[in-house]
């Protein structure tokens, strides 16, 4: 009996020394984390949007943004596409495989018209404000 009192004893430390740990290895992450946050949001506040591509299509064809502002176009279609400007070769991704990803930031504010190399009646615009 004294026995069984020692060995359950012993596991309800071992329990209580793993619990301690535990929680204090979350509280530490979580202070990295506050850390982090707090450096991200010094400096510009800048948004990211997303164009689908898929069906032949981009999705939203036209995009309103402002300056500064990052958009990402995936392709979601079976096909490859690209994303290239009408204008300028200020933004042209390579050839985008499905489910890839091509990013661009829109510093200067006017109208980008752009299109897929591929399927040339792909089109697109965004508006940078």
């Amino acid at each position: 009996m004294k026995k069984n009192i020692i060995v359950l004893i012993i596991i309800v430390l071992a329990v209580l020394i793993v619990g301690i740990y535990l929680v204090s290895a979350m509280g530490g992450s979580s202070k990295t984390t506050k850390q982090n946050e707090n450096a991200n949001t010094a400096g510009p506040i800048t948004n990211s949007y997303r164009v689908e591509i898929s069906n032949s299509n981009f999705t939203p064809s036209e995009l309103r943004i402002k300056a500064g502002d990052n958009v990402i176009w995936t392709n979601k279609d079976s096909m490859p596409h690209t994303v290239t400007g009408d204008s300028s070769n200020e933004f042209n991704s390579q050839i985008l495989e499905q489910e890839r990803s091509y990013s661009h930031t829109f510093n200067s504010p006017g109208e980008y018209s752009y299109h897929c190399a591929i399927h040339p009646l792909m089109i697109g615009k965004i508006i940078v404000e």
